[in-house]
């Protein structure tokens, strides 16, 4: 014990003083008391306030007043360029819903941001309804747009079915064995049911429930109510459920198909919910995130093929329409955008997964290399607004998904795991 090389006692040191109880031959305990070290003087109160940065009422105003003029501005330029009330419906659906989501991602506390990234990804596969707007044919598909309708509607079917199992499973964790039973559904029938009048009872409930499954609009509201309520975790999930089915149904009831397409209809959902239900239920609890990320590139592809398959079923008619522009507008931006969610999801579930490194990727030149992907895309947006043919625009449709494919891996690849979801 002490500095030296050899043995030595350091009385000196507090830590060996109190442990020694004879020195030769000398008692030494109880040790001295220690003092305190001295306590650094606490800065006075005026010098420990910061200074408040002073508010400025105009430019306050100013900003607030800018932003409220930039929505209400662009409410104005949609209105005037519509070509039909269609188009301004679905913005102003879009709008709304941009809403919901952003109060839904606040509203959520964070120990169950997974659950709520697994039910709004199923929510999202309500894609399927674009495939089944173009599904037709008979009990199988007969040509490349009903394939191509009916491949999306499959995907899509996967992710909604796979993306609430998933849910469920997650919000099962924070479950306690002495928790009751949910009984969310039946408490909320009972509650309806004692409003009404006992001789009235059933029809009323029925004329609610088909009112409910005829209308679009209010499906989406209970879809998108469904994850609003996740901070009552089971209730979110039920209706986010009602709410996809009921958006489904109302479609379905509105396109009034034939049998044999309604039998195709059916097969693509039976199908496509048995292969996610299983994927979901069968993957380790572990592995949970990693997959709602997989299940989300369906979403995306299903946009593709959607996209895809509406373009080759209305080019006959472009010509002669009053928004071809804001049809080839929509088409090409969601083939871009089902490219990106394609490319994100697929690296995310990569890197969460341990197949990829987390890593980021620095090529030599990269910077060169985005900027080339990226013209190469705009080129061929340019040029399929000018497609002078129907191969033409498709092999600008199925030419541009790949190169997005390709620029959003570098893209991605460039970020750490960290910033995966």
């Amino acid at each position: 014990m002490g500095k030296d090389n050899t043995h030595q006692v350091d009385l000196e040191d507090e830590v060996v003083r109190g442990s020694i109880i004879l020195n030769q031959g000398e008692m030494m305990w109880p040790p001295p008391a220690v003092e305190p070290s001295p306590v650094a003087a606490k800065p006075t109160a005026g010098a420990a306030l910061v200074k408040a940065k002073e508010k400025e009422p105009f430019k306050d105003t100013m900003a607030s007043s800018l932003t409220y003029t930039a929505g209400l501005g662009t409410l104005v330029v949609l209105g005037a360029t519509a070509p039909d009330p269609a188009f301004t419906t679905m913005c102003t659906t879009f709008a709304l819903a941009g809403i919901c989501g952003y109060h839904t991602v606040w509203g959520v506390t964070p120990a169950l941001h997974s659950p709520l990234m697994s039910v709004t990804n199923a929510i999202s596969g309500i894609t399927a309804v674009g495939g089944l707007l173009v599904m037709g044919g008979g009990y199988l598909p007969t040509n490349a747009v009903q394939t191509l309708a009916a491949a999306a509607a499959f995907v899509s079917f996967i992710n909604i079915f796979g993306g609430f199992v998933i849910t469920q499973r997650m919000l099962d964790m924070f479950k306690r064995p002495t928790d009751p039973k949910d009984t969310t559904i039946s408490t909320v029938y009972q509650q309806r049911c004692s409003w009404e009048d006992t001789g009235t009872r059933q029809v009323r409930i029925w004329l609610i429930f088909t009112r409910w499954l005829t209308s679009p609009h209010l499906s989406a509201v209970w879809a998108l109510s469904g994850a609003c309520l996740l901070r009552l975790p089971p209730v979110g999930n039920t209706l986010g459920m009602i709410g996809v089915t009921g958006g489904i149904t109302a479609t379905v009831g509105l396109l009034n198909p034939p049998i044999e397409v309604l039998a195709q209809m059916g097969g693509a959902a039976v199908m496509g919910g048995a292969v996610g239900a299983t994927i979901a239920k069968k993957v380790e609890i572990t592995s949970l995130p990693q997959l709602v990320a997989l299940f989300h590139s369906f979403v995306g592809a299903a946009a593709c093929l959607t996209c895809i398959a509406t373009y080759i079923h209305d080019f006959p008619h472009l010509a002669t329409l009053d928004n071809a522009a804001v049809l080839k507008t929509a088409i090409m931006f969601g083939t871009y955008i089902g490219g990106v969610t394609v490319t994100g999801s697929l690296v995310a579930y990569g890197k969460l997964d341990g197949k990829l490194s987390s890593a980021a990727l620095l090529l030599p030149g990269r910077h060169a290399i985005n900027a080339s992907l990226l013209a190469a895309n705009i080129g061929c947006m340019g040029y399929f607004f000018n497609a002078p043919s129907l191969a033409a625009g498709v092999g600008m449709l199925s030419a541009s998904p790949p190169v997005r494919v390709l620029w959003d891996t570098l893209l991605l690849l460039l970020l750490e795991e960290r910033t995966c979801p």
